[in-house]
């Protein structure tokens, strides 16, 4: 009987407390490193420093930081630490970010360095300090050595003026700094997808995150706009259940009666009711995003989630996995027109949505035409097989790492690695697809 009465009770809380219930909720990861994870706060320091006039080359500072920081990330595995360090001819500036734990130890050695009989850093101010930052500035921590010719109109940072004033050195280098965030768009896209691509990883082996969920913040004033004033993450979405974070086709319930607002600068839409806002991915900004991966070439796309789409086509009015469905046909070939007005994607959104249950039984109907040219294939084999045998030892000489087409047989491939040639096949019923290297349905 009491049994009974408390899981009564208890099916009732759930649904009238669901959202404490949540935050409650101990996870076997945050009861293993809760307490780290805990103490981890990011911060941000910024850190100016005079160098002596006859020091050496700055190569020697940013060595010494450099094992400072990879030292500093062994001793604090869970605190990531990025930054910026810049040797001028006559001073330095130190952006460091990372738990309030490495940034005393960064000090205490700045502090040992200007004690030492050599003096290799001289006066040294802090000229910021923030607290509990939302994000960072730098993916992770380097240094450069900056000589007199890269330094252009800041006297004081070139060792012109001897008798320049630290207060003086100090606002060119936050000038200098100023200039520098400016230049730093950290928080594209683009940026994210080019470091990785300059810093050598092959464009064909990176994939460009779509996004099936939204931001929600609580606005704090009348202000509506990119960068209002917000108190805090929106209320929990009634299914995903998660304050911040809506599901698509949470955020499709949210709409209606909404207007549907376009933000020029990040190519996505927003929205705004009372005093909830979100920001989302449609197919517009799905449009524009896959253009773009394709003009860099980049190897394709990954979507996070498939279950936060609208996969059962009940909440948008758009078909099954609109989202979904949209980017493959993108990635297939099909570029529609790119909205160029802020009044475009409101409605334009129901459309497209309408036309993709169309298009979906012709994709049907070529999947037996592919098989049929495929005995033709085998006539002309004798005129191909001096070019890619199947597969042979040769195939993959002078070849790149990476996945290729087998002419022979469109349910496998080869993959080439160190000169190396091997035939993988795909799962049942799919083909490989050279414009994706994956195997993807007929």
């Amino acid at each position: 009987m009491n049994t009974s009465q408390e899981l009564k009770s208890f099916s009732l809380n759930s649904g009238k407390d669901w959202e404490k219930e949540e935050e409650d909720r101990i996870t076997l990861y945050d009861a293993m490193y809760g307490e780290k994870r805990e103490n981890i706060v990011l911060q941000r320091l910024v850190v100016v420093a005079r160098l002596p006039p006859d020091s050496a080359d700055g190569t020697q500072l940013g060595a010494h930081w450099e094992d400072l920081t990879f030292q500093l990330g062994r001793a604090h595995r869970w605190d990531q630490i990025t930054g910026l360090l810049l040797v001028y001819p006559a001073c330095l500036l130190h952006v460091i970010e990372s738990s309030r734990e490495i940034l005393i130890a960064v000090l205490k050695d700045l502090q040992l360095m200007q004690q030492q009989p050599e003096r290799a850093v001289l006066e040294a101010k802090i000229v910021f300090m923030g607290l509990n930052l939302h994000s960072r500035m730098f993916q992770q921590w380097s240094y450069k050595v900056l000589n007199k010719n890269q330094v252009i109109g800041n006297e004081a940072m070139t060792g012109h003026e001897e008798e320049e004033s630290t207060e003086s050195l100090v606002c060119s280098v936050l000038a200098a700094l100023q200039s520098l965030t400016q230049k730093l768009d950290l928080s594209k896209t683009d940026y994210a997808m080019k470091y990785w691509r300059d810093n050598g990883t092959p464009v064909e082996k990176l994939r460009m995150g779509f996004a099936s969920y939204g931001r929600t913040f609580r606005l704090a004033s009348s202000a509506t706009g990119v960068g209002a004033p917000a108190s805090g993450a929106a209320s929990a979405g009634p299914y995903t259940r998660e304050a911040g974070f809506w599901s698509y086709y949470e955020i499709c319930t949210f709409l209606k009666g909404t207007t549907i607002q376009w933000i020029d600068d990040q190519k996505v839409p927003y929205a705004t009711k009372n005093s909830e806002w979100v920001g989302f991915d449609t197919k517009e900004s799905y449009d524009i995003k896959v253009q773009y991966m394709k003009d860099m070439k980049f190897g394709g796309a990954f979507v996070w989630a498939l279950d936060l789409d609208d996969f059962n086509g009940e909440f948008c009015g758009e078909g099954s996995h609109p989202l979904l469905s949209h980017l493959r046909r993108l990635v297939d070939g099909g570029m529609p027109t790119i909205p160029t007005t802020t009044t475009k994607p409101g409605p334009s959104t129901t459309k497209p949505g309408d036309s993709t249950t169309k298009p979906g039984p012709s994709t049907t109907k070529p999947g037996p035409s592919t098989t049929k040219p495929g005995p033709s294939t085998t006539k002309p084999g004798p005129s191909t097989t001096t070019a890619a045998p199947v597969p042979g030892p040769d195939f993959c000489k002078d070849k790149p790492d990476g996945l290729f087409e087998n002419r022979e047989d469109q349910s496998s491939f080869f993959q080439c690695a160190s000169g190396r040639t091997f035939l993988r096949n795909c799962a049942a019923g799919t083909v490989f697809e050279e414009s994706c290297k994956c195997c993807g349905w007929p």
